[in-house]
């Protein structure tokens, strides 16, 4: 609603948190990311959390989260994180969730984690094209800049 521009992505929904995530909204926000996760419309195989703007996670919310991404395994879809500051990827690592997810579901922005996707997507599907499509899709704003990789 907020980004008019925004394209919808097959099989992949994105989700910005612009808070901090604490015992009183925990609950909402598991309610939140599974509930959008249940898409009528298209298949999601993929949710991609924008957590650049999560500045404090306590104990409720790992839990909270933790809850999110067993809920989400159980109907195959992965959760990828992105954005996280220093002291929320910290928290995550002693909860030991980190170690749970993997590191190849953390990433430093939503671009950087869509492209990870499709390229996963792509390589398991020999006629895959997901990855030119997408880098044909996005707008020359977010694209990176010349003598730059995907992977910088």
């Amino acid at each position: 609603d907020r980004a008019p521009d925004a394209r919808v992505m097959e099989s992949i929904l994105l989700l910005r948190v612009d808070a901090g995530l604490s015992f009183f909204n925990a609950e909402y926000f598991k309610r939140f990311v599974l509930e959008r996760s249940r898409s009528g419309d298209r298949e999601i195989r993929a949710v991609i959390l924008d957590g650049m703007s999560i500045n404090d996670l306590d104990t409720t919310a790992v839990e909270a989260l933790t809850e999110v991404v067993e809920e989400l395994e159980k109907r195959g879809i992965q959760l990828h994180l992105t954005g996280l500051v220093g002291p929320v990827r910290d928290t995550i690592r002693y909860s030991g969730l980190y170690r749970r997810m993997g590191r190849k579901r953390f990433h430093a922005s939503p671009h950087q984690a869509v492209l990870h996707l499709l390229r996963d997507w792509d390589r398991k599907d020999p006629e895959g094209e997901r990855i030119e499509g997408y880098r044909e899709s996005v707008e020359e704003d977010v694209k990176l800049s010349p003598g730059r990789s995907d992977t910088d």
